[in-house]
């Protein structure tokens, strides 16, 4: 059994990784998405910095032993979808207005 003290220090430590987990997607696709638009290099990079930090949340949490194997795969799997979201959604974009724009133009 665990004592209250190891229990309390694994539920902040898992709370705090999961608040970050939670925001880092988030930032990934903001600024991968404002590069895209604004033709920033910079910004998809720095996108990228936010996914690439979000694999190492993933890692972190992973590492703290305190995940259950069940959740440490839906930790993956979430963190594949988080990672290939922005460009899957910029490249959907780009054909739906591709699409629209081919067919409001005069023949």
């Amino acid at each position: 059994m665990i004592d209250t003290a190891a229990r309390a220090e694994m539920v902040r430590t898992l709370m705090l990784l999961e608040f970050v987990f939670a925001m880092l997607p988030g930032f990934y696709g903001v600024f991968y998405i404002l590069g895209q638009v604004l033709h920033r290099r910079w910004l998809r990079l720095l996108g990228y910095g936010f996914g690439a930090a979000q694999v190492g949340v993933v890692l972190l949490m992973i590492r703290t032993g305190y995940l259950e194997p069940f959740w440490v795969r839906v930790m993956l799997v979430l963190t594949l979808a988080y990672v290939a979201m922005p460009p899957a959604l910029w490249a959907l974009a780009k054909a739906i207005h591709r699409e629209n724009t081919d067919t409001l133009q005069p023949s």
